[in-house]
């Protein structure tokens, strides 16, 4: 019976160890959680979450603003907007936080004002954005997609709006 439990223990410490070195991990999370005070307490662990820690640790080489999407000629607050330039967009989405794709749709007001892009990034990544005067951005390539949001208040000089608090959400 004894020279049985060994084998068994040894297989279940090999599979244990297997699990810490997968990359769906809780340090993810916690590298995530330390990066964006956003996400949820009942948190996942995502792949667009992941995806977003290589994105905020790498850094922007480039930015190329290719185009001004204005869709709906009866708001004039697009006007109003002053998106950040292509000097001052790396140190807005370096204080961007990681959002949940729920967040975007109902913590972030929708306005038919986009900024529409490129960013190239130190590790040789490309993305492609498409940014939105409500406070937000949406980041992709063929191969990955995910949101960033704005929730400090200095955000405001670059967007229309920024993350609406609980407070926000109630009334």
């Amino acid at each position: 019976m004894n020279k049985l439990i060994y084998p068994i223990l040894l297989i279940a410490a090999f599979a244990c160890s297997e699990i810490k070195k997968s990359p769906d991990n809780f340090a993810d999370l916690e590298k995530l959680n330390a990066q964006s005070d956003s996400i949820p307490e009942e948190a996942y662990i995502s792949q667009d979450s992941l995806w977003a820690i290589d994105f905020l640790a790498d850094s922007v080489t480039d930015v190329d603003i290719d185009d001004y999407i204005f869709d709906n000629e009866g708001f004039t607050g697009c006007v109003d907007w002053h998106y950040p330039d292509e000097l001052n967009f790396s140190k807005v989405l370096d204080a961007m936080k990681w959002q949940h794709p729920s967040d975007i749709h109902y913590r972030f007001d929708y306005y038919p004002c986009d900024i529409k892009g490129e960013l190239d990034m130190k590790s040789g990544k490309s993305y492609d954005f498409s940014m939105n005067s409500g406070g937000f951005i949406a980041i992709y390539n063929d191969e990955e997609n995910f949101y960033l949001g704005s929730e400090k208040e200095w955000l405001k000089r670059y967007f229309l709006g920024i993350k609406l608090t609980d407070e926000e959400m109630e009334n």
